[in-house]
Parts: structure tokens; C-alpha cells; sequence
């Protein structure tokens, strides 16, 4: 198993800023304790170990901010926990269909249109997420 280790001492640098910003926020600062001590010269195994987290988890943080740097690392994705099954450009039609003074969508109606027009089968808290919290439609404007 490789060490790596960081060439640029920016990058911890920068690693302990996030920490720094980070600390309320108790898994992301793990997550960011564990790749700044393997970027440091630990060893995953090691790190594992004090963090009590396995070393394929820490490998997977590593790869993770190696790839999509520290927000990668969120594991709240403001994106409630995971990405989305819908891309931009059906969240933008789908905000276009439900904004329309026109249309008179309940959260059961949209849950029904994203899994017909989508093929996506949300729950429908979830639906109310998308609808109340990303588009921020409500019942007086939009949804009936």
C-alpha cells in the first residue's frame, strides 16, 4: 500500500483551515481529519484506527476529495444526503410545469408527474423538499 503523501504544504495548510471551519460539523471534520493525515504521510490503516473508521472508508474520503475537493467530503449534500435523480435540466422543466399560474399541483400530483414524465419514484417528502425547499413554491402561489 502507497503512502500519499502531500507534496504542496498549501494543501495542508489549506486542509487545517477546513478543519478550523469545520469543527461543529463532527463528520465533516472527521472526514477532513482523516485526509489531512494521510496526506500528512499515516498510513489508511493507522488512520482507520484512531478515527475508528475501517481504511477503506478513509481511502474512500481520500479518493473523494482527491476528486471533487471538500465538498465532496459533505456528507449532509445540502442535496439531502444524496444526489439528486433528477438532472438540472429536468428540475428547471419541472420548476417551469409547477410555476405556471395555470397549473394546480398537490405534492401527490407532482409525486405522480416526476414518476410518469421522469420515471422517478420519490417519496413524498421528498417531493415536498423539491417543491417547498429548492423551488420554493407553496401552497398560497402555486400548489393547491
Amino acid at each position: 500500500m502507497s503512502k500519499e503523501i502531500i507534496t504542496n504544504n498549501d494543501e495542508v495548510k489549506e486542509l487545517t483551515e477546513h478543519l478550523n471551519e469545520y469543527k461543529h460539523h463532527f463528520k465533516m471534520y472527521i472526514r477532513i481529519l482523516a485526509v489531512r493525515m494521510v496526506k500528512l504521510g499515516e498510513s489508511r490503516i493507522k488512520v482507520g484506527e484512531y478515527l475508528h473508521v475501517n481504511r477503506q472508508t478513509v481511502g474512500k474520503w481520500v479518493k473523494i476529495y482527491d476528486e471533487e475537493g471538500i465538498d465532496g467530503l459533505d456528507p449532509d449534500y445540502s442535496n439531502c444526503g444524496a444526489k439528486s435523480r433528477l438532472n438540472e435540466e429536468q428540475l428547471e422543466e419541472l420548476y417551469e410545469i409547477l410555476s405556471n399560474p395555470n397549473s394546480h399541483y398537490t405534492i401527490k400530483r407532482t409525486k405522480k408527474l416526476i414518476k410518469e414524465k421522469y420515471s422517478v419514484d420519490y417519496s413524498i417528502k421528498q417531493v415536498w423538499v423539491i417543491t417547498r425547499l429548492k423551488f420554493g413554491l407553496n401552497y398560497q402561489n402555486t400548489i393547491y
